[in-house]
């Protein structure tokens, strides 16, 4: 017996309905097929990871760069203050010796701090901004702070001015008033370092920023580093007349006392 032709609108129904079957079955593997493998997922963090080792160390260059703009400001309002407290003091700048002749350039006494503080209004400029705030463990009344155990008052800079009696053989003058040679340097970056009771090194300025050890930029070490062989690049320094010039560390003397006493602790500048 003949069959009776289809419809042709049937036959479009069925073919509709047999397409929807096949994508049904074909369902569960193109679900899968929609999620990541964890091969895949393995590739992305990858890549993101080195998206990112390739991006912070050029955002930390570019705010070491920062910080070094700001350090030139910092010692030029010290710079400046030195001279408004001479004005009110018949031209002489700070006294950084103690009683006792004692003097260190970055830990100066709480007298010649106060004016400084007084003069710039509050202690934002006493430190660089790598260093801020500055202090040394171990060697100050109470973690963090800035005043030592033999009463002087640690800050982020050296601050060469007011030294009397300084010794030939610390290679460097100290400036005592407004009338000196103008070219003297007042305040310089504290790229120092020395041996007393242990090594120890201060860095401001590396490439990506100062030099840290357990959060601290005061760096207490087992072997003696110089600021230059720890990758120090340089420090600004302001000379008396306001002018500050950054210096790569190639042309820094490293070999400038820094305190008193001759226990090898130098200072480039």
């Amino acid at each position: 017996m003949d069959r009776m032709p289809r419809h042709p609108a049937l036959v479009d129904l069925q073919l509709c309905a047999a397409e929807a079957m096949a994508d049904e079955c074909q369902c569960p593997n193109r679900r899968a097929r929609d999620a990541f493998t964890l091969n895949e997922l393995l590739i992305v963090v990858a890549v993101i990871g080195a998206l990112a080792a390739l991006t912070v160390p050029g955002w930390n260059l570019q705010k070491e760069k920062s910080r070094r703009v700001r350090c030139r400001g910092n010692l030029r309002v010290l710079a400046g203050s030195a001279h408004m407290y001479a004005s009110d003091n018949r031209a002489q700048i700070y006294d950084n010796t103690a009683e006792n002749g004692y003097w260190n350039t970055q830990c100066v006494t709480p007298g010649a701090f106060k004016s400084m503080v007084y003069e710039v209004i509050g202690d934002d400029f006493v430190d660089c901004p790598g260093l801020r705030p500055f202090s040394v463990p171990g060697a100050v009344v109470a973690p963090g702070d800035r005043v030592g155990r033999d009463g002087g008052v640690y800050i982020g800079y050296n601050y060469l001015g007011g030294i009397k009696r300084l010794p030939a053989e610390a290679g460097w003058k100290s400036p005592l008033t407004t009338f000196d040679a103008p070219d003297t340097p007042l305040f310089t970056d504290a790229n120092n370092y020395g041996f007393e009771d242990r090594p120890w090194v201060v860095i401001p300025h590396r490439p990506t920023g100062p030099a840290r050890l357990g959060g601290s930029t005061f760096l207490w070490l087992d072997w003696v580093l110089t600021p230059k062989s720890y990758g120090g690049e340089g420090g600004n320094v302001v000379t008396l007349d306001g002018s500050v010039e950054w210096k790569p560390i190639d042309r820094l003397n490293g070999d400038h006392w820094i305190a008193r006493r001759d226990v090898m602790s130098r200072g480039y500048w």
